[in-house]
């Protein structure tokens, strides 16, 4: 159906997008079918190399404004067939509670392909990324959501006026809320480390959910929201990385190496500013925003996470070393 629907053209996508949403409000089936109709239409914005401009044009104008639309369907679509089958599983209605989390997995899929092209404005101003910061908490769905936020995290500034900045930072800071409550969710569990190393069931969770961390950390760190936000990072991260296990301790290794590079860049913190006020800024107005974002970037990492921090990094590097010369012999 989504293929017909691309070769029709924009006129068809527009015609069927309505009946898509009306149908999923017929039951559990016909909702995880509109789902996977809308995954692979947007799937299909790469597919029109064999098209002329103008044709694409409209169809890409045509999938931008029907986000208006999907992305609160899915969003909706999420809340209540989580909740309808959480109670179909409480009343011990196991098929029918089966068939609502198929649907929270499809409605999942479906979001993490229109996150990857849709303005970032409609995802701070949504409630997608809280959505998805919930179902990172919910472990049958968890693995689905880390990949919606994975992608909005690979979204990169672009901001043209103040209003498209706004949204970034305001999306970047929700994100920084959701990793900060999935971290220290799976580092409050019982028994965390031990579900956290070999065979447990966190360990490769784990690893994803920290390698998704380094990336933000890579590209996202100064706009997290706040300083104590990024300092409860930084402790979670310290967990990971005090944990005995290498491959969750390389991958650890990752976002500190990132912040470091974030903290000494200097000369980036004082284009940020000039870029976040949406204009230039004057000789006096701007030595001081650099001398601000100087003392901003001295508090990235607390005093108190200095000494454990590097200590963790020389003994991991002389665990590696140690295995490497192991392998070897």
């Amino acid at each position: 159906l989504a293929a017909v629907t691309r070769q029709q053209g924009p006129e068809a996508y527009a015609a069927l997008l309505p009946q898509l949403i009306a149908a999923a409000a017929e039951g559990p089936l016909q909702a995880e079918i509109s789902c996977m109709v809308l995954q692979f239409v947007s799937e299909d914005i790469t597919q029109f190399e064999d098209r002329g401009g103008g044709w694409k044009r409209s169809y890409l104008s045509a999938l931008l404004a029907s986000v208006e639309s999907i992305l609160p369907f899915i969003v909706r679509l999420l809340q209540e067939s989580f909740q309808a089958g959480s109670t179909a599983a409480y009343q011990g209605q196991t098929e029918l509670a089966r068939q609502h989390a198929a649907v929270v997995s499809a409605a999942l899929g479906t979001l993490g392909g229109y996150v990857e092209w849709a303005p970032i404005g409609r995802l701070s101003s949504g409630s997608v990324i809280e959505a998805c910061s919930f179902f990172l908490g919910v472990p049958d769905f968890r693995d689905a959501a880390l990949v919606v936020v994975k992608q909005i995290v690979g979204r990169r500034a672009n901001p043209k006026e103040a209003e498209e900045w706004d949204a970034y930072m305001t999306a970047m800071a929700k994100l920084a809320d959701a990793l900060c409550q999935a971290a220290g969710a799976i580092l409050a569990a019982p028994n965390a480390q031990d579900e956290l190393t070999v065979e447990g069931s966190n360990e490769e969770y784990g690893r994803r959910l920290c390698t998704v961390i380094a990336t933000f950390a890579d590209d996202h760190w100064l706009q997290a929201g706040s300083m104590e936000k990024q300092h409860l990072l930084l402790r979670h991260m310290l967990e990971f990385t005090r944990i005995p296990y290498l491959p969750l301790a390389a991958v650890a290794l990752s976002f500190w190496g990132a912040l470091m590079r974030e903290a000494g860049a200097a000369p980036g913190a004082a284009k940020l500013l000039s870029i976040q006020s949406g204009r230039g800024t004057s000789a006096d107005g701007g030595s001081q925003q650099g001398q601000q974002a100087d003392a901003d970037r001295s508090n990235l990492i607390p005093p108190e996470a200095c000494q454990v921090r590097l200590a963790r990094v020389l003994l991991a590097e002389s665990s590696f070393i140690l295995l490497v010369n192991e392998t070897r012999v």
